[in-house]
């Protein structure tokens, strides 16, 4: 039989295990605590990410994981994990976290984004945690944050080229947008100036695009013509695509060249007569000029008759007297 002490201990650890509590808060006082564990909300709350054509990318969060606990309690080890909406790359950096005392421990999150990822997409990133000691765990925290991307601008220009002898000539340019953003484009002639002093002129059907799609394209086309005075010999024509969402962006404008070539031809001017044309137009006269000099008679074909021979007699030429 056990000692009669012993039952009145057991005795009176189970009442103060079921009184206790309710006594503590009945006189106001706090409850024997779990564990608790919290994050702070994600510094910067919004972050946004310059995107790159070729390359992955990058934008980092902090916060701030705390946990609270009594001293009885031992270690609780904090695992976290960070995800976002978009299945963009997210780690957090520590992900485990030991915590033998109450305290505060900064996390880093990083987000990357895959190379050309749209300006137009939005990614919300969520970093979770949760505690866990000998037996029970602290319930799940989280904290959440905003990924945008910033828009680049590229813009491809393909012309056909051309290099015949037809005046005027029409070039058929290809504008593609390989930004990472809806944009829209402008084409000039950059040196303008110097085509006109030898002889050309260059006309778009519409100098600016509708807007394009990332990795879509428009088509305008451009018409160059020459007059009579134009110097012979190939030309180089410069086209100048700029975008036009550059423009508007406070970062600088983002344009590109391409080059083509036009062969100028001795009088292929704007009237478009060829040498070949004008050699045949000459011929034409010539033959309809001889024609009506033979009809008139004042133009014979044939060969012109011999004179009749003078009789001779040995080696002396005789005249006959009348």
């Amino acid at each position: 039989m056990a000692p009669r002490s012993f039952i009145l201990a057991i005795v009176v650890m189970f009442l103060m295990t079921a009184i206790w509590p309710s006594a503590m808060a009945s006189a106001g006082q706090p409850m024997p605590l779990k564990p608790t564990l919290s994050i702070s909300p994600l510094d910067p709350p919004e972050v946004t990410i310059e995107a790159a054509p070729t390359s992955t990318s990058s934008g980092i969060f902090h916060a701030t994981v705390t946990v609270d606990k009594p001293p009885a309690i031992g270690t609780v080890m904090v695992s976290l994990d960070a995800t976002t909406s978009t299945d963009w790359t997210t780690t957090v950096d520590p992900a485990t976290i030991p915590f033998t005392s109450p305290g505060s421990v900064q996390i880093t999150v990083r987000v990357t984004v895959p190379p050309e990822t749209l300006s137009s997409s939005v990614g919300m990133v969520t970093v979770t945690g949760i505690g866990t000691y000998p037996g029970y765990s602290t319930p799940p925290a989280s904290s959440t944050g905003t990924v945008k991307i910033k828009q680049y601008y590229r813009c491809l220009l393909n012309i056909t080229p051309t290099l015949g002898i037809d005046n005027p000539q029409t070039y058929k340019i290809i504008v593609t947008n390989n930004g990472n953003g809806n944009d829209s484009f402008e084409l000039n002639i950059p040196l303008q100036q110097v085509l006109t002093k030898v002889g050309l002129s260059v006309a778009f059907d519409r100098t600016t695009t509708e807007k394009i799609p990332q990795h879509s394209t428009a088509t305008i086309n451009m018409t160059v013509s020459y007059g009579p005075s134009a110097a012979s010999g190939k030309k180089e024509i410069y086209v100048r695509s700029t975008s036009k969402a550059s423009m508007s962006s406070g970062n600088g404008t983002v344009y590109t060249d391409a080059m083509t070539t036009i062969d100028v031809q001795p009088w292929h001017g704007s009237s478009g007569i060829s040498l070949g044309v004008i050699a045949l137009v000459i011929v034409i006269i010539v033959v309809v000029v001889i024609l009506i000099a033979k009809k008139k008679g004042k133009l014979k074909f044939g060969r012109k008759p011999k004179p009749a021979p003078a009789e001779v007699k040995g080696d002396t030429k005789v005249q006959k007297e009348k």
